[in-house]
């Protein structure tokens, strides 16, 4: 999250924002969502770009998650339109992300490709590293039928959170590779990485998200 510059009105743009990622990630999506468009109504208010971008692209996600895909698009958009004014690739890289799914969770599967490659290509550039990003290339080579590249996928991701020690995230991999063992008809190993995943996410303390 970026530091606001001095000054009450953006401090308290900058603390909504943190109050609505506390609620998203507690599980309080109505929260989040309130919280969230309050502070960007607060950043739009400022004429802060950066702060409205911010806030912007955490609200697709709030919004994404309670179903509104529209709303979602949206906002993600804008954002993106913003970041790419900015010139910050690495954020522009993670509104991608953030866009795709919502293309792929409506079906778009060539728009969220587009996304997740042009991602992709920024982040390379950049020499970032992404535990996202292999995971939802996985999750479209998994809606699109690609298995072989599906498993790829998502172990990369698997492997990329143990080698920097991340735990948060665990349990989507192993969903992952759970879903993936279920679509080729192994019910038994789907199940036992299913339980896996249950256990890692326990482990870490997350509280899972509306889509999981």
């Amino acid at each position: 999250a970026r530091v606001p510059p001095d000054g009450p009105r953006h401090h308290l743009a900058a603390l909504g924002w943190w109050v609505a990622l506390f609620a998203h990630a507690t599980g309080d999506y109505a929260r989040a969502r309130a919280t969230g468009e309050a502070s960007l109504a607060a950043w739009r208010a400022l004429g802060d770009r950066e702060g409205v971008a911010q806030a912007l692209s955490h609200l697709g996600v709030y919004v994404r998650e309670l179903g509104d895909h529209a709303r979602a698009q949206a906002l993600l958009e804008e954002a993106l339109a913003l970041y790419r004014a900015l010139g910050d690739p690495p954020e522009t890289a993670d509104t991608l992300i953030r866009l795709g799914q919502v293309f792929q969770e409506r079906g778009d599967l060539g728009r969220a490709g587009a996304c997740y490659a042009e991602s992709r290509a920024l982040l390379e550039a950049a020499g970032e590293r992404s535990v996202r990003l292999p995971h939802h290339l996985g999750s479209l080579a998994l809606d699109e039928g690609r298995h072989a590249a599906a498993g790829a996928w998502f172990r990369e991701s698997l492997a990329l959170q143990r080698e920097l020690g991340l735990r948060e995230w665990v349990h989507s991999s192993l969903a992952d590779l759970a879903g993936l063992a279920a679509a080729e008809g192994d019910a038994a190993r789907a199940l036992r990485l299913a339980g896996a995943a249950d256990r890692a996410a326990a482990a870490a303390g997350v509280t899972l998200q509306p889509t999981e």
